[in-house]
Parts: C-alpha cells; structure tokens; sequence
C-alpha cells in the first residue's frame, strides 16, 4: 500500500527504521499515523474515505464512530459548561428522507439530511460541530 501510492515519499520517519528491509510493523505503524493525520486535519468522514479508497475494504461505520460520533461529541461539548442534553427534532420529509435539527437551551446549533433519521441526527451534530469550529 505504502509502496503503490508511495507514501513514503511524504513520511517522516528514522534512518534506521528499515535497515533490516521492509518491516510489516513499521509500515502499519506509518499507515496508521498517516490515516490519524488525516482524521486530525478531515474528521472521521475524511479519514474513512481514505481508508476505504487506499484499502478497498467496507467499513463498518457504526464500529468506527463508537469513540467520535458526531452526537456524542456534541452531547460531551455542551455538557462542559451545562447538564441540559441536546434535543433533536426529526421528521419525515415527503421526498423519502428525515430532516433533523439539533438544539441545546432552546437555540438551535445544526440542521441534517439522511435517509434515515439517525443519518439526519448524525448531519444535524455533524452541522452543529462545524458550525462551532470543532
């Protein structure tokens, strides 16, 4: 993988990390600071995208959002300075989709679409952190 879109080229790493040949440890290592930098700079969409485009593999979205899904950040921001919960206001749509918003004290932070209402809760957080810088 690292070879094929010549990573390497844009990692900085030791001198001596391959003096040995290539280290399956090390080069693992490399990818998954490689696809954490692109979690820092894009969030967890950008970051699933690479790895899905450099991997080919599907992913399931539910097991990687368990530690950053949008909603719980969100939840986790606002409880800092408050112990009021976000609200979110889902409806059906007559297109088919859900439309959510997402609220904390009566103001409203976020507004998602999906096919589902919980892909609508989840753009609605995703909006809100935007919004918000974070």
């Amino acid at each position: 993988m690292c070879k094929k879109y010549n990573l390497f080229d844009f990692f900085r790493y030791s001198t001596t990390a391959f003096n040995n040949g290539l280290n399956l440890k090390t080069i693992s290592n490399l990818y998954e600071a490689f696809i954490g930098g692109i979690y820092q700079v894009f969030g967890i969409n950008g970051a699933i995208y690479v790895a899905d485009k450099t991997l080919k593999k599907s992913f399931k979205l539910e097991i990687l959002q368990d530690h950053s899904h949008p909603k719980n950040l969100l939840q986790e921001l606002f409880q800092k300075s408050s112990k009021n919960n976000v609200e979110y206001e889902t409806v059906a749509l007559p297109n088919g989709f859900f439309g959510s918003s997402v609220s904390f004290e009566g103001k409203i932070y976020g507004e998602g679409y999906g096919k589902t209402k919980k892909e609508a809760e989840t753009d609605a957080a995703t909006n809100a952190l935007e919004k918000l810088g974070k």
